[in-house]
């Protein structure tokens, strides 16, 4: 009966030691110890407006990168990003159009949060865009 209650003792102990242990911050990183990160996830937009229609072919990047397409009007995730400051890039956006403030967005991403950024993208129907001046 000594024995079972000591197996007992132990298989109910296990988790809580290990489970304390996970998230210790002194452990290496890399460490089988320390697999948790705090991460988030950045939701993109593009939301076009302005006398034509944007073409195809626009793309996002994080942090420089590869580019991610993006379609008017649709979502891009990405998915599973450090806490921290992060850079959001709209590339490739048509002669037509022109990204109103900045095509890029410095983003904060806090754990187990999904951020969103949002690229309001003005165009002309027929023209290139040009700047008033």
């Amino acid at each position: 009966m000594k024995r079972l209650a000591l197996i007992s003792a132990v298989l109910l102990a296990a988790p809580l030691a290990f489970g304390a242990c996970r998230d210790d911050p002194t452990a290496p990183e890399g460490s089988a110890f320390n697999d948790i990160r705090p991460i988030g996830d950045i939701q993109v937009s593009v939301i076009t407006g302005g006398s034509g229609e944007a073409e195809a072919g626009m793309s996002v990047t994080l942090d420089g990168g590869p580019a991610q397409s993006i379609r008017p009007g649709q979502a891009h995730v990405f998915a599973d990003v450090s806490v921290g400051q992060h850079m959001v890039q709209l590339r490739n956006v048509d002669e037509r159009c022109l990204a109103e403030g900045s095509s890029s967005r410095q983003v904060t991403v806090r754990a187990g949060q999904t951020e969103s950024v949002y690229f309001f993208v003005r165009c002309n129907a027929d023209r290139p865009w040009k700047p008033q001046t």
